[in-house]
């Protein structure tokens, strides 16, 4: 009879340590919520930045690949047309550039509903040069609906700065 009594403690026990941590979960989730709705702002903006930043290193070390490794070419190739419809070229003897001191200029502007427009000023660093530019930057979102919850799916590509 003692041990009876003593499982069915230990189970009150764990089950109400069980409700405890769901309520403390849901609270958590809440939280985050209120913090999502702050997208539109500083956050998408620096979001954005970072994004736009990572691709445009991809970009360029996609072209001192292609430079290094021109068997790979085709590959290559490919890969950069989905970043860009512009060609952008580097000198053959580049060894590797990284992207420095991003900064956007101006605000972003909405192209369409899923479509927005940034201006990105940037340092291109390599052991040779060091050489200020800027790139316009497309932000394609679309929402895609997975288990009930819609969520952004973002695509980066580049065009010249004219």
């Amino acid at each position: 009879m003692k041990y009876l009594l003593y499982i069915a403690l230990a189970l009150t026990v764990l089950s109400c340590a069980r409700n405890k941590a769901e309520e403390m979960v849901s609270t958590e989730a809440i939280d985050n919520e209120k913090s999502l709705d702050l997208t539109t702002s500083e956050a998408s903006i620096a979001t954005y930045t970072g994004l736009a930043q990572q691709k445009l290193q991809d970009y360029f070390d996609l072209l001192v690949l292609q430079n290094k490794h021109p068997e790979f070419k085709a590959e290559i190739i490919s890969q950069l047309e989905q970043l860009s419809e512009d060609t952008i070229s580097l000198p053959e003897d580049i060894g590797s550039v990284s992207i420095e001191n991003v900064e956007q200029r101006g605000d972003i502007e909405n192209v369409s509903d899923s479509v927005q427009k940034m201006t990105l000023d940037f340092d291109m660093v390599s052991s040779n040069f060091r050489k200020k530019d800027s790139i316009n930057v497309l932000i394609h979102t679309q929402w895609i609906d997975i288990d009930g919850e819609k969520l952004p799916a973002t695509k980066v590509s580049f065009e010249k700065n004219y």
